[in-house]
């Protein structure tokens, strides 16, 4: 998939623009009765409107229909989805030849090889560290996962999200946050600012997050 516009992270983003109502595109991943991503096919029956927290929790938990491994070496697995979803086709082969870097300076990493310190891994966008652990559909729910260059992955760590100084007792600002991230990204001890033409992906994400999982990891 190709970004047609400014936004390197179009087709993730397309993924996560719902989100904003919502988060209805949950219906391309949800049981075949919202398949065609009807917001109002979706929400139909509902008890409430507008509905409460607890009526959205439970109509996302209980249509999210599939949970893809982490890594398989025999079944379609995170790795092959991110590809899907950021990667950046070449017209000569057909092939996703790169993927697009949430966080990054460079726009773009050659596909393969991936998962060293040297080339691209996984982003949890919501860190493991704050609840979403090793396991479940929540540690492979590709609305929270996005290729990154991995040291500079390193340097986010767990880091939530914001301005130098929000959470106070930082310390230290580095702009930007690292050597390779990109030159609108910021950070303490404490907190992390992804640059700004994702900062609205990454909000609608942790949005999704804590509605959807809400203290349950299924």
């Amino acid at each position: 998939m190709v970004s047609t516009n400014n936004n390197k992270h179009m087709p993730h983003s397309a993924m996560m623009l719902a989100a904003a109502g919502l988060v209805t595109q949950l219906a391309a991943v949800s049981a075949a009765t919202f398949s065609g991503c009807d917001p109002a096919e979706y929400y139909r029956d509902l008890p409430r409107s507008p509905p409460s927290r607890h009526d959205l929790h439970d109509r996302l938990r209980s249509t999210h229909r599939k949970s893809l491994p982490y890594t398989s070496s025999s079944v379609p697995d995170t790795w092959d989805a991110l590809l899907d979803l950021d990667g950046i086709v070449d017209a000569s082969t057909g092939f996703q030849q790169h993927v697009q870097l949430i966080y990054a300076r460079q726009e773009t990493m050659a596909a393969e090889p991936r998962g060293t310190s040297d080339t691209w891994n996984r982003e949890h966008i919501y860190p493991k560290s704050a609840g979403v652990g090793t396991g479940g559909p929540d540690y492979t729910d590709l609305f929270a996962l996005r290729p990154s260059l991995s040291r500079v992955n390193s340097a986010r760590g767990n880091k939530w999200f914001g301005q130098c100084g929000i959470e106070g007792g930082g310390g230290t600002c580095r702009r930007p946050a690292h050597e390779l991230a990109a030159e609108d990204t910021e950070t303490d001890g404490r907190a992390w600012l992804p640059p700004a033409d994702v900062r609205g992906d990454i909000a609608r994400a942790l949005f999704y997050m804590d509605l959807r999982y809400d203290g349950d990891g299924d």
